[in-house]
């Protein structure tokens, strides 16, 4: 196993680890260190990824970033191929759960280019 994968797995083991409070403990963290940071910059829309597997939740930070006037976007994998496209979510849209456990936007959604990709990430 090489380095790369070694971290990860690392970083999966602990993150799978963690209880729903502390997971839930670390996203209000983030929100309140990151809430700052993506006010002052420039980006319109910012695209987020729905978790899994424990992943850093970012509902909450993506939450209070629409409370103030930011657009949200999220991945959908277009059909028959590994491209991504984003689409809008507005707080409400209808969602639904794939095969795989994951959340992701009904068809309905509309197709955007974000400014920003928040992509998931371990903190702790």
């Amino acid at each position: 196993m090489d380095k790369k994968q070694e971290i990860r797995a690392y970083i999966k083991t602990k993150r799978l680890g963690l209880s729903h409070n502390e997971i839930d403990r670390l996203a209000q963290k983030a929100v309140n260190q990151l809430v700052p940071y993506f006010l002052q910059q420039p980006f319109e829309t910012i695209a987020f990824y729905f978790p899994i597997q424990n992943e850093f939740n970012v509902t909450p930070l993506a939450m209070v970033l629409a409370g103030n006037g930011k657009k949200l976007a999220y991945p959908k994998m277009q059909s028959g191929s590994k491209i991504l496209k984003f689409l809008i979510y507005q707080t409400g849209d209808p969602t639904i759960t794939n095969h795989y456990g994951m959340t992701k936007q009904t068809e309905e959604a509309i197709e955007c280019i974000p400014d920003c990709i928040k992509c998931p990430f371990w903190i702790g």
